[in-house]
């Protein structure tokens, strides 16, 4: 009588085969999830195949080789890339709108009180004549400076509510500048302020805020007078928690990611943690 015996394949040694390649971009372990990233890709002797290892359990993981794009694939991934950097252009010009909108917001509001002390120097009247100005110019912006009030509680309400806007719009920024370190992200809020501060000079010039030539009034006087140097720290204010939300938002980003992707499809954003040189989580907490 003849004996059979069941016999299974031997399975591929992870160390044998030449390495023709690395692993690149993301590709999870379809057994445990760990990202393949960077294992090498071995030609397998006995069965000819492209064929790589998990280095976590063992499982192989079959590559498949696909076929090229030609030029066209080269010029997608340019207009690909183009569209990427005019939309950051485009949110970069919003989110300097935005806080140039706030300053001038926050401005106005301050500017109030010295409206009224100024048409209070000037017998009640909201009109001023070149003359008075010219005779009087030094004692009224001494006066319009002192009755500035930083304490107003509409002024107060309006600017807590800012600062949380930008500091979402930092979060949000920390984002879309993956490709910068950490240390180099305060720069991008200053150019932010920059341009924000910018924009508020060019549409003052626009109003003819400037121009104290004719009939005048107290609003432009004290936008003439204040607004520059009154935007610009108020501009600066609002940086601060701008800057810390650039600083400190990927973890927060990192977060909301965790919280609303499955483990899995967390390593499609890879990078948010590679940049910091964080390990991603791809098990369930």
């Amino acid at each position: 009588m003849t004996e059979i015996r069941e016999t299974t394949p031997e399975s591929p040694d992870p160390a044998s085969g030449e390495v023709v390649a690395r692993i690149e971009g993301v590709r999870p372990c379809l057994h445990c999830s760990h990202d393949l990233h960077g294992q090498p890709i071995r030609k397998e002797k006995s069965l000819g195949l492209l064929i790589s290892f998990c280095p976590e359990c063992g499982q192989a993981a079959s590559m498949a080789e696909h076929p090229r794009l030609g030029i066209w694939g080269r010029r997608l991934g340019i207009l690909a890339l183009i569209c990427m950097i005019l939309m950051a252009i485009l949110f970069l010009f919003v989110t300097a709108l935005s806080l140039s909108g706030m300053a001038i917001g926050l401005t106005d509001e301050l500017g109030r009180s010295p409206r009224s002390a100024l048409s209070a120097m000037n017998d009640d009247q909201w009109q001023i004549e070149p003359g008075w100005w010219r005779i009087n110019a030094p004692e009224a912006r001494a006066t319009m400076w002192e009755a500035i009030d930083f304490g107003d509680s509409t002024f107060r309400s309006l600017a807590l509510m800012f600062l949380v806007v930008c500091f979402i719009f930092g979060v949000i920024w920390s984002g879309i500048l993956l490709g910068l370190r950490r240390r180099y992200l305060p720069l991008a809020g200053i150019t932010i302020g920059v341009l924000a501060w910018l924009i508020v000079l060019a549409l003052l010039l626009a109003d003819g805020a400037f121009d104290l030539v004719g009939t005048l009034n107290t609003q432009r006087v004290m936008r003439r007078e204040l607004f520059p140097r009154l935007s610009f720290m108020v501009i600066s204010g609002l940086l601060i928690p701008l800057t810390v939300g650039l600083v400190f938002g990927r973890p927060i980003l990192r977060w909301v990611v965790t919280v609303v992707l499955p483990p899995r499809s967390r390593l499609m954003l890879r990078l948010l943690w590679d940049i910091d040189g964080v390990k991603v989580s791809t098990r369930f907490d």
